[in-house]
C-alpha cells in the first residue's frame, strides 16, 4: 500500500516543523511519501498548493492533505483511516461545523473545513484537481467534497470518521488566538468572494484535470 502525505504551508515554519516531527514520531508504515507545497514566497493560494500535492502524490493508494497547523498525536493514524475502505474523509469540529447525522463509525456535517483531508486514489481519478477559481483562500475544499459526492464516491460530502480527534490535532479548531497564515481582513475578503462563487455558481464540471 502506497501512502502520500501532502502538506500546504505559508510562512509558518515553526508549525510546519512541528507537523513534520509529529509525522515522523507517529507513522510506521512503509511506502510513505511526504510532499510539502510551500506558498510562502509564491502566494498562489490554497487550491494551487493542494493541486501541487495531488500531482506529486496521484499514484499513491491513499492521499492525506494537511494544513501546516495540524499535528499527528497518536500512533496508528494511517491505519485508522485505511483500516476501513473509504474514498473521502475530513477532520471536522462540532463547535464549528453542524452535525446532521451519523451511521456506524461515520459522522455527517452540513458544512466543513479543510485542515485535514483523506482520500483514496479513486477520488483523484474521478474528480481530478481542486478548482482554482477559489484561489487564494476559502471554499476550495467544500467544492472539492461536493464534486466527490456528485461523482457517486461518497453519500455525504462532509464526512468524518468518529474518533478522528484521537489521532489528529488542529490548532485552527482548538488553540485560542491561533493566527492564520493570512490577515483577518484578507481572510474576510477572500471568504466573502468565494462564498458567493460557491453558493451562486452551479458545479458544472465534476472532473478538472491536474
Amino acid at each position: 500500500m502506497r501512502i502520500g502525505i501532502g502538506i500546504t504551508t505559508n510562512g509558518r515554519p515553526h508549525l510546519l516543523e512541528a507537523l513534520l516531527v509529529s509525522i515522523r514520531k507517529h507513522t510506521f508504515m512503509e511506502n510513505v511519501t511526504t510532499y510539502v507545497a510551500d506558498d510562502t514566497h509564491r502566494k498562489q493560494g490554497v487550491a494551487k498548493m493542494k493541486n501541487e500535492c495531488l500531482r506529486a502524490l496521484k499514484d499513491k493508494d491513499y492521499i492525506f492533505l494537511l494544513d501546516d497547523d495540524v499535528e499527528i498525536i497518536k500512533d496508528g493514524w494511517v491505519e485508522f483511516f485505511v483500516g476501513k475502505r473509504f474514498n473521502h474523509l475530513l477532520f471536522l469540529n462540532d463547535h464549528l461545523h453542524t452535525k446532521i447525522g451519523s451511521m456506524h463509525d461515520y459522522i455527517f456535517y452540513r458544512n466543513c473545513g479543510g485542515v485535514f483531508m483523506a482520500m483514496s486514489k479513486d477520488v483523484v481519478k474521478a474528480v481530478g484537481a481542486f478548482n482554482e477559481k477559489f484561489t487564494p483562500y476559502g471554499f476550495e475544499h467544500a467544492e472539492y467534497s461536493k464534486r466527490i459526492e456528485m461523482a457517486g464516491l461518497i453519500t455525504h460530502a462532509y464526512t468524518m470518521r468518529d474518533g478522528t480527534d484521537q489521532y489528529i490535532f488542529a490548532h485552527d479548531y482548538s488553540t485560542p488566538n491561533h493566527k492564520s497564515s493570512i490577515t483577518d481582513e484578507e481572510k474576510k475578503t477572500h471568504v466573502s468572494n468565494n462564498w458567493l462563487r460557491f453558493f451562486n455558481e452551479p458545479i458544472t464540471e465534476i472532473y478538472l484535470p491536474l
